[in-house]
């Protein structure tokens, strides 16, 4: 395996440098007014017998992998008082993944150990013929398992009631100088990260195995940055990639032979993996602990919460609004984390034009504008009121003003009717009210028309009549 070294005081000025600044981040951060930060709190840890690197969780256990000791299952049906359940030990466990039957721990030496719910024993896995680094479950197919090896790639395996295959179905090499680091499944394809070490690239590998004896490359896509792509998951289309030193990264999949790079976060620390809910990212920022992003334009990310762990974060699992994070020599931690009250947006009322006469003038255009584009379709009530109503207009008023999810701005338009009757000027007054969850009402809510009467006056004069007998 190819490793980056760094020196001792380098590493040491880093640390600091993270802790200042995660302490801030524990603090507060500041987010656009569309966005709401979270609030953290430790609810929980766990001290894990060796250094924590990764964590899954199902139905609140549990599932650590540890480096120098293996496994260990943890009831957090309690998250404040988290109970071991079982300790197997003896191996370096770097990875796991839980199906609803069987956990699985990627094993560095030996291959992969399986623990089967309805056994309670750990059963002897898969030997690869190389460690075993992460491993992840078929998203199409609970009992094809994924095995990414060091130096290797990926191999493909299958767990059966008999208990599991004795050789690969089928596996996936790469070039020598490539190193794999994790991978994830959505549908029937595999998304392994991977980096070039002789030209300094960062890749994610996306791999069909449809047919698990012979998976195949669909494509191989360049990372924009030269840093190591530590973690990965999918949720909906987007790859959420945990990219080392510079971040991260979301790459939109939805065509897996044509990926696009969307957008991309600079994070204190150094992102080594990555869970989602809910809109947010828990990222395992390492040396910074804990760093939640808001993900919901996966174009523009935004940082809105972290927690220092004190250990360094290698692996995070999330479940309920709790992130549980394997926090190295720190070992579990388990945080709950609050959305704040989500900020609302002030829209002010417009107008263009205010002075309008029944004939030749052009149509009116109400505008609702919100200071910052909002959230979600967000929408307004309007009234009418004033000498002119409903009648004056040529068009029927709507009863909503809607913006739509990513703008700024929202309207109506109306003609005004010519009526032939000598009424004079009259008044319009609209006025927007009751706003969606997203909005607030900002200084102006109600704007004047003036209607100019375009009809002739009609003057009658009585003149007297003189009868003379």
């Amino acid at each position: 395996m190819n490793t980056w070294r760094s020196d001792g005081l380098v590493l040491k000025t880093r640390q600091l440098l993270i802790f200042m600044l995660a302490t801030l981040i524990c603090v507060g951060v500041a987010v656009s007014p569309a966005r709401a930060a979270v609030t953290t709190e430790l609810i929980g840890e766990f001290p894990t017998r060796g250094p924590a690197r990764e964590v899954a969780i199902a139905d609140n256990i549990a599932y650590v992998a540890e480096e120098g000791v293996g496994l260990e299952i943890i009831d957090v049906s309690k998250p404040e008082a988290p109970k071991l359940i079982w300790s197997f030990g003896g191996f370096d466990g770097y990875g796991v993944a839980v199906s609803d039957t069987v956990a699985y721990s990627a094993v560095y030496e030996d291959g992969l150990v399986i623990f089967p719910f309805d056994i309670g024993v750990l059963l002897p896995g898969y030997v690869t013929d190389r460690p075993a680094l992460k491993v992840a479950i078929a998203d199409n197919d609970n009992d094809i398992i994924y095995v990414v090896e060091d130096g290797f790639g990926l191999e493909v395996h299958e767990y059966t009631d008999s208990g599991p295959s004795t050789y690969p179905l089928g596996s996936f090499s790469l070039p020598p100088s490539s190193d794999p680091y994790d991978v994830a499944s959505a549908g029937s394809n595999a998304y392994m990260t991977v980096y070039d070490f002789d030209r300094k690239s960062p890749k994610l590998e996306i791999i069909n195995v449809r047919d698990p004896e012979k998976p195949t490359s669909l494509n191989s896509f360049e990372l924009p940055n030269k840093s190591v792509p530590y973690g990965v998951t999918i949720a909906d289309n987007i790859a959420y990639i945990a990219n080392g030193f510079a971040g991260l990264g979301t790459i939109d999949v939805r065509n897996p032979l044509n990926p696009e790079s969307l957008g991309y976060l600079n994070t204190l620390g150094t992102a080594r993996d990555v869970a989602i809910a809910d809109n947010l990212a828990y990222l395992a920022a390492g040396e910074a602990g804990l760093e939640i992003i808001d993900v919901r334009d996966p174009e523009d990310l935004e940082m809105v919460g972290g927690f220092y762990t004190l250990g360094y974060a290698y692996g995070v699992a999330s479940a309920d609004d709790i992130a549980y994070v394997a926090a190295g020599d720190a070992g579990l931690k388990i945080i709950r984390v609050t959305p704040d009250a989500t900020p609302t947006i002030p829209v002010n009322l417009s107008v263009a034009p205010q002075t309008i006469t029944e004939t030749g003038s052009p149509a009116v255009i109400i505008i609702a504008t919100a200071s910052a584009p909002v959230v979600g379709e967000q929408t307004l009530d309007v009234t009418l009121k004033g000498t002119a109503t409903a009648n004056d207009f040529t068009n029927p008023i709507p009863a909503t003003i809607t913006i739509a999810d990513g703008e700024t701005q929202g309207f109506f338009t109306l003609n005004i009717k010519e009526d032939n009757l000598s009424e004079g000027s009259q008044i319009a007054i609209f006025t927007i009210s009751n706003p969606s969850s997203g909005l607030s009402l900002g200084d102006t809510t109600s704007v004047d028309i003036k209607i100019a009467d375009s009809s002739p006056k009609v003057t009658l004069t009585l003149t007297p009549n003189v009868w003379v007998n």
